[in-house]
């Protein structure tokens, strides 16, 4: 009885590993669209379980939407055999400035609920960027943001280990007079007691030192200061004003 019923259970995991492994990608997001987030809109689906290509997943929450085009997925089978599920992602065009796109390696614990992401990169359209955020004044800008996440691991509340840097490229803002470029802008991201925390130290063009950190319950504070350098347009040297007086070295202060 026992040989028959470790025949029978070895031939219905054979059987279930087998159909998923062949089940088409469209098949296998039609029986999960039910269990899926209402601001999730998925495009066409082709290739496999395993292996396969959406044209288009659209995130739309409020006022914000996000667009991932032609998102490919690899999975990797062997990982299933230790309880995690290992993926490589890509989306998005990297010549296309205007439009999302990344790749990277994403391992998720069946058991453990473990997240890890390795050597992901993300870009986006630094304009978007700014239209989501609640800043004091109306910026224009041109340019890409870049994000190189060498390490993340899930913690509490958001993370247990960070090892990213954001960098701006091609930065150029709409001024009175006219379009003007900053150079790069750059912040080291880390981890610290469990919040995500980025730091701008690097010398730049509108001599801008931040440290923000996002903490519990979507806490996001922002403390630093700002200093345009004199090769900066009046544009900005008047906008900064607008932060109050500055300190005996010049410098406008940034509270948030």
């Amino acid at each position: 009885m026992k040989k028959i019923l470790l025949l029978t259970s070895v031939f219905l995991a054979t059987f279930v590993f087998f159909t998923v492994s062949f089940m088409p990608a469209s098949v296998a997001v039609s029986v999960a669209k039910p269990y899926l987030p209402k601001q999730l809109k998925i495009g066409n689906v082709s290739g496999s379980v395993w292996e396969g290509v959406v044209t288009q997943v659209i995130y739309k929450d409020k006022n914000q939407q996000q667009v991932f085009k032609n998102l490919k997925w690899s999975i990797q089978a062997s990982s299933l055999f230790y309880a995690n599920l290992v993926a490589d992602i890509n989306f998005g065009n990297i010549r296309e400035k205007s439009e999302l796109s990344g790749k990277g390696s994403i391992q998720f614990g069946l058991l453990s609920n473990e997240l890890i992401l390795k050597n992901t990169n993300l870009r986006a359209p630094i304009n978007d960027l700014l239209s989501q955020a609640n800043l004091p004044l109306p910026v224009n800008a041109k340019g890409r943001v870049t994000v190189k996440i060498e390490e993340y691991e899930l913690g509490e509340p958001y993370c247990e280990v960070l090892n990213a840097n954001i960098t701006t490229q091609q930065l150029e803002v709409q001024g009175l007079s006219g379009w003007f470029s900053i150079d790069e802008i750059a912040a080291k991201g880390k981890c610290k007691s469990g919040n995500i925390t980025f730091a701008v130290n690097k010398s730049n063009d509108l001599g801008l030192q931040l440290d923000v950190v996002l903490a519990a319950k979507n806490k996001l504070t922002a403390s630093g200061f700002v200093k345009p350098s004199a090769k900066m347009p009046k544009d900005v040297h008047d906008a900064v004003k607008f932060l109050g007086r500055p300190d005996n070295q010049g410098r406008y202060a940034i509270k948030l």
